[in-house]
């Protein structure tokens, strides 16, 4: 768990999502759950298995969420929304 944490703390560091933590920290997590699913008991881990799977779920989601917002920040209009009123008189 410590690795984990280490290798996906920087995805709370940035200010612009970026999709290469994701995508490495949801490889990191799915080694980490088979290795959960080929070592222990399953009826001993079902906790730990159901876990995992809400991790994994959610971090597909916000891979999916980073890349939604990429395009539209990259389709956004470039001229503002709304005029300046000081440039009205």
């Amino acid at each position: 768990l410590n690795s984990f944490y280490s290798l996906t703390s920087p995805i709370f560091m940035l200010k612009k999502p970026n999709k290469v933590w994701f995508i490495i920290a949801l490889v990191a997590f799915s080694v980490d759950s088979v290795a959960l699913l080929l070592l222990t008991d399953l009826s001993a881990a079902i906790l730990d298995i159901v876990f995992h799977g809400l991790i994994i779920f959610y971090l597909i989601r916000g891979l999916r969420a980073c890349i939604v917002i990429k395009n539209f920040v990259d389709n956004a209009p470039q001229e503002p929304l709304f005029e300046d009123d000081s440039t009205a008189k």
